[in-house]
């Protein structure tokens, strides 16, 4: 290919079924490349995998949106091209791969960087070694990927030990959330266990159930709207964000916390809160999630050591489908992205002096005010006007954005349809067969995102797993703060309050 000459798509087929990619996925974040991938203290078999989720696209009606290729029309938007038949040979389903190490897990050199709960919180860096174990033959670097070749939405990976196994799905920001991707594995588990009542009907197959909340008569102003930034805030807000990838290197870790450290600061922020308040009749209810965002927002911000008075933007994802009127059912498969952000604006001085108990509360009231129908159709009138979304906020804030995962179960999946027969598993497991033992996540963009990464979920054994980007320098200080969690203990609460 000639210096600066673009590479050329194949060419268009026919009988191929063109869907336009919706609203809010046809944007930047198409370049977003996502990656999940499970261990398994079991050896799955890759064919049965394979079949399974040719199956589940090429057998079930609209689910054959899953195999459709990418393309850009000749208005520069973004289609799938959806192919009216697969071939595993020339026009798969599914970019399938498998890669085999005839040895035990614990004997390859990956199983020292694996990380592993030890019963107190701490940080694992994500070691690249991993990543090149479950994609061998490359990790793609934006949507040309899928653009420039005929290669189907969905990447997946199995990799097999003689006594453990790993899969690894890859796709687009644009094409799936993580409602999607546990829709995908209801689907795969289902066709496992030769169950296809359990597999989730298809919503929005030609249409964007999101662009009619557009242009609904909301009835009340969005609660955010004094907060809603031109263009212009927005391109200083951009020149910030540069400037702050060109001076501070980031880096992706994982974060594990045991379970009884969130059972406790729970326990304390809700005792707290029924103690503070006026009515004591009054019901008040926190969530795991609002305490595990609270926490961790006050962690990223001491470390980043961010001026007093620099506003935050703590973004706490929602998904939206139960407000389209009924055209994502729940428990659907919905190609794309049906979510939205409840966003609570706070000083950073007022992030870490005020206990977690208030920051909690707050979070958790926004995501009331701010997840009602009324509010969602306010919302997206205000997305689709600006092209996408809304920019919310002064261009001088530091946003987080935290999504959950937890509510999905990854670790609660059951893949022992996919168990290989009479193989090996490993010594001393605390899963039952089939039940991941653990799941990582990773993201990869041109972008440099930092500030940004999800509670995977919780493993058998209670332990918290999160993933964030942050910048390099400020890990040593996260580093800190979890040690002081175990010097500390949960003797001394207004020091717990704090964390």
């Amino acid at each position: 290919m000639l210096f600066g000459q673009k590479p050329t798509p194949p060419a268009l087929i026919a009988t191929d079924t063109i869907v336009p990619f919706h609203f809010k996925d046809d944007t930047l974040m198409k370049n977003v490349i996502m990656d999940f991938y499970q261990l398994f203290d079991d050896v799955l078999d890759p064919e049965r995998i394979h079949s399974a989720i040719e199956q589940l696209i090429t057998q079930n009606g609209q689910w054959r949106k899953c195999g459709a290729r990418i393309r850009t029309n000749s208005a520069g938007k973004t289609d799938f091209h959806i192919p009216a038949h697969f071939d595993r040979n020339t026009r798969p389903a599914v970019d399938f791969h498998h890669y085999d190490h005839p040895m035990p897990l614990e004997d390859h050199p990956i199983y020292p960087l694996i990380p592993r709960a030890s019963g107190v919180p701490q940080t694992f860096k994500c070691p690249t070694e991993l990543e090149q174990l479950v994609a061998p033959h490359g990790i793609p670097s934006g949507v040309d990927h899928w653009v420039n070749s005929d290669c189907p939405l969905i990447i997946f990976t199995v990799v097999t030990f003689s006594n453990a196994s790993f899969i690894s799905i890859k796709w687009s920001h644009a094409t799936m959330d993580g409602v999607t991707i546990q829709a995908f594995w209801q689907g795969i588990t289902a066709v496992l266990a030769n169950k296809p009542e359990k597999i989730p009907t298809f919503a929005g197959f030609d249409e964007d159930p999101l662009l009619p909340l557009t242009t609904m008569t909301a009835g009340e102003e969005y609660a955010l709207h004094d907060k809603c930034s031109s263009g212009w805030v927005f391109a200083k807000f951009a020149v910030n964000f540069i400037t702050e990838m060109a001076l501070h290197k980031a880096e992706q870790r994982y974060i594990c916390v045991p379970g009884a450290y969130f059972e406790e600061m729970k326990r304390m922020a809700l005792a707290e809160a029924k103690a503070k308040a006026t009515d004591p009749n009054a019901k008040i209810w926190l969530s795991e999630n609002d305490v595990v965002l609270s926490w961790w927002s006050k962690t990223v911000v001491a470390a980043l050591e961010i001026p007093d008075d620099v506003p935050i933007a703590i973004s706490n994802t929602m998904d939206i489908r139960d407000f389209t009127y009924g055209k994502i059912p729940r428990n659907s498969m919905y190609m794309g992205n049906a979510l939205d952000t409840a966003v609570t604006f706070i000083s950073a001085k007022e992030l870490l002096e005020q206990p977690l108990t208030d920051i909690s509360l707050r979070t958790r009231n926004d995501m009331v005010r701010l997840r009602s129908q009324k509010q969602i159709e306010a919302k997206m009138a205000l997305d689709k006007a600006a092209g996408g979304t809304q920019f919310l906020g002064p261009a001088n804030q530091v946003q987080l954005l935290l999504t959950n995962w937890r509510k999905f179960d990854f670790y609660g999946f059951d893949f022992s349809g996919a168990i290989k027969p009479g193989s090996d598993s490993r010594k001393g497991r605390t899963t039952r067969p089939g039940q991941p033992a653990t799941c990582f996540f990773n993201t990869f963009s041109k972008m440099n995102l930092r500030n940004v990464g999800p509670v995977i979920g919780k493993d058998s054994a209670g332990n918290w797993w999160l993933q964030w980007r942050l910048r390099t320098s400020a890990w040593p200080k996260v580093e800190k703060r979890l040690m002081e969690m175990t010097q500390f203990g949960w003797q001394q609460p207004q020091i717990a309050s704090k964390l």
